[in-house]
């Protein structure tokens, strides 16, 4: 292949150079058709000519001198290394000494990415026949980071932007929400920082919106039987801590799991000092269907002496940004006294203002009406346990797009 036409073809993969090199070449005069690309390159560094100031266009180059201009592209930056002449030229550039794999890594150390929401949900309240309608809207924005340390540890981290669009005053707040080390040390698992904490699924603790400070230690296969240790505080309550441990496995298309959390503290939120929250369950998938089933249980009784909650789930599908067109169709149902839940993870009213707790249903539905866009659609209709015998019925919807 003549170099003229190779060069070319790579200025038309995009290796640029900022200004023109004055005539480099004595056989590539000013006028003629390839003359702009050989001289952005040669200025570039990344082509040279032969000793008698030639560049010598008619003449045939081979694989492996191709593969040399490719690898003076790399090192420059004027290519990336999943550009498609890296590939062409992969073994040539092994063979040069030009790892590929390893420019890949330094490339990729740290990845930025970013996810916004548009929310807008309606709520009608009840207390004994009187009604209270309000609505929200917002927009929150978040910005996540991922840095590769090492092979074998991790680092995350988030700032988050949320603005009130409903409030006259345009209340806007951001905070860096996420830092946390996450990683293997030989077979056992490690996160630690600031990061959102789950517990039971989300059916006892979920901080996504309030993430906490803490240790996590997992072992065992995840694909199988894996169990996992929790210690942290809440980062918006300084006086409660917690600690507990859980396990998940899996045996063929039935999936289990179970743990034991305890929080220390003067904690009203679970019924009185020192709760603590027990919990099983059990999955199952047949094709698009999964089905879920959990039993939970509070040291603590509600002020109608109820310790005992249990949470049921169903869902077809699943929406994924990546693919457009794909859904969701999911119900929830949940009967939880206040003692088995901290923060509950789902959006409906739970109550969790006075030491009630809270029973009712959802449905739902997420579709990716395009790439990285998802639209979200729900309807909530939960009712206090006992108290006031409030009830809320609700509709949530958003708008996520992820970049």
């Amino acid at each position: 292949m003549k170099k003229t036409l190779l060069l070319t073809a790579i200025m038309a993969w995009g290796i640029t150079a900022t200004a023109l090199a004055a005539n480099p070449f004595s056989d590539v005069p000013c006028g003629h058709w390839a003359y702009a690309s050989i001289a952005k390159l040669a200025k570039a560094g990344i082509v040279e000519g032969y000793p008698d100031g030639t560049f010598g266009g008619q003449r045939t180059i081979t694989r492996y001198e191709m593969a040399q201009i490719v690898a003076k592209a790399l090192a420059k930056g004027a290519i990336g290394p999943n550009d498609k002449l890296v590939s062409e030229f992969s073994e040539e550039l092994n063979n040069l000494g030009v790892r590929v794999t390893n420019l890949e890594k330094k490339t990729d150390n740290v990845k930025i990415t970013g996810e916004g929401r548009l929310l807008y949900f309606h709520s009608t309240q009840k207390t004994l026949g009187d009604g209270n309608k309000s609505y929200e809207t917002n927009l929150r924005t978040r910005i996540n980071f991922a840095g590769k340390i090492n092979d074998s540890w991790d680092y995350g981290g988030m700032l988050e932007n949320t603005q009130n669009i409903s409030d006259d005053n345009g209340n806007s707040d951001t905070s860096f929400h996420r830092a946390f080390l996450e990683g293997n040390v030989g077979a056992v698992r490690m996160k630690g920082g600031r990061y959102d904490a789950t517990m039971a699924n989300g059916l006892v603790l979920d901080s996504d919106g309030d993430s906490r400070d803490g240790l996590e230690i997992g072992v065992g296969d995840e694909e199988k039987l894996a169990g996992k240790f929790l210690y942290g505080r809440m980062s918006d309550d300084t006086d409660t801590k917690y600690f507990g441990s859980e396990f998940t496995g899996k045996w063929g298309n039935t999936d289990y799991h179970g743990g034991f959390y305890k929080f220390i503290g003067d904690n009203t939120a679970l019924g009185g000092d020192d709760p603590n929250v027990w919990n099983a369950g059990l999955g199952y998938t047949w094709g698009k269907l999964n089905a879920t089933a959990d039993y939970l249980r509070g040291s603590k009784a509600n002020t109608a002496g109820d310790k005992n909650g249990y949470a049921l789930g169903f869902t077809w599908g699943e929406a994924t940004g990546e693919e457009p067109g794909s859904y969701d169709l999911y119900v929830r149902y949940w009967n939880q006294p206040r003692g088995t839940f901290y923060a509950h993870a789902d959006d409906a009213n739970f109550f969790d203002d006075e030491q009630t707790g809270f029973k009712g249903w959802g449905i739902g539905t997420d579709v990716a009406i395009a790439k990285n866009m998802v639209v979200k659609a729900v309807y909530y209709d939960t009712k206090e346990k006992g108290g006031a015998k409030r009830t809320d019925q609700r509709i949530w919807t958003d708008l996520t797009v992820s970049f």
